[in-house]
């Protein structure tokens, strides 16, 4: 992760430029897939897709005789809220496409001759990411699924979860990371050294509370007994489903997987930002279940233990990361025009100062 640091200081800040219209995508993947698949076939349809705030996302049909598959090409856009790893996604992609629902992962681009950018090229999974009355809110925050469809969900999303961090990836190509050994702290030593290292490019000014819960974190830093497949955004907003069937079609964004303690993974599910409360006064966590409702399903599909301590000291960890991500690196890619996201940067900011809040309710006040 450091060489995408290293990058990006090495990188032009001189203003973010849009990479390609649609006629040079489709000259690009006809090149590229020429190499691939050969020569017998037909790129039609390219669209560019909303979303994807780390990535320039564009849909397209591959046609192949009689053939016709929706594919998307994503390719790593500058100036992203968080510095991602295509090649690392891509195989951690491969590692849980066979148990997971996922856009199967067909292509990689991990330099930037193809595209301009490392990229992927992946299958195309349909669904929505929320209902429709919540569809507004910024990538699913605090989304209100409803009591029906919340029943459907919300064993669905807990057992994908538990299926990921039980999984024995001894056997899978994980070349690209870093692996931590168990009962160490290995995996919290180099995920802390990394957002210090954040902080120290992007901080706008500096800011006592991240100092202060930096310490916290150094002096209660727990060993991970297991070492797990991290998805690293895995919430509400980051799946679709299927709204007449409540199915979920597939999980979304794995640009922040890693190898590590499983306690990450679910201190970040379980962040006050992704949930609300019922009409009985009942947190939901991710939208979609209580802490009981959560653990009890979680602790039997994985035959894995929820540590309480374990996890309050990953949901400290993903604040604080949380704000070193809004308050650094998103206000200093807008302020330096380093993305086709600024507005969004400077809105989501905000969450920044609420995260504030919760680290100093959490650490520095007691």
């Amino acid at each position: 992760m450091n060489s995408l640091l290293n990058e990006r200081l090495r990188g032009d800040s001189s203003g973010f430029r849009r990479r390609s219209n649609e006629a040079d995508i489709k000259a690009s993947l006809e090149e590229f897939l020429n190499g691939k698949i050969g020569s017998h076939f037909l790129i039609e349809g390219v669209s560019r897709l909303s979303g994807g705030a780390g990535n320039e996302t564009h849909a397209f049909d591959l046609v192949r005789g009689s053939s016709r598959r929706r594919l998307i090409l994503r390719v790593k856009a500058p100036g992203a809220c968080c510095d991602t790893h295509i090649p690392s996604e891509f195989q951690m992609m491969r590692a849980v496409q066979h148990f997971l629902p996922i856009a199967e992962p067909l292509y990689v681009a991990e330099g930037t001759d193809d595209f301009g950018a490392p990229a992927i090229i992946c299958g195309y999974v349909e669904g929505v990411q929320a209902p429709p009355s919540e569809q507004s809110k910024a990538s699913g925050m605090g989304a209100v699924f409803g009591e029906g469809l919340r029943q459907k969900l919300a064993p669905q999303f807990i057992n994908f979860e538990a299926d990921l961090h039980a999984f024995d990836w001894s056997a899978s190509d994980l070349s690209h990371f870093a692996q931590p050994r168990p009962n160490t702290t290995d995996a919290i030593d180099w995920r802390l050294a990394f957002w210090d290292r954040v902080w120290e490019q992007d901080q706008i000014e500096e800011h006592p509370t991240i100092v202060l819960v930096r310490e916290w974190l150094e002096k209660h830093k727990p060993p991970a007994d297991k070492i797990s497949l991290l998805h690293g955004d895995f919430r509400n907003g980051n799946f679709f489903y299927d709204p007449s069937s409540g199915r979920i079609t597939g999980i979304l964004d794995w640009e922040l997987c890693s190898l590590g303690d499983r306690h990450c993974d679910l201190g970040y599910t379980m962040l006050p930002a992704w949930g609300h409360v019922d009409r009985n006064g009942n947190f939901l966590n991710a939208g979609l279940a209580t802490f009981d409702e959560f653990k009890h399903r979680y602790e039997a599909r994985s035959g894995l233990t929820i540590d309480p301590e374990r996890l309050h000291y990953y949901v400290i960890f993903n604040i604080w990361w949380s704000a070193i991500a809004l308050l650094g690196t998103a206000l200093n890619h807008a302020a330096n025009q380093r993305t086709q996201m600024d507005v969004m940067y400077n809105l989501i900011s905000g969450k920044g100062g609420y995260d504030i809040c919760d680290l100093n309710r959490m650490i520095v006040g007691n």
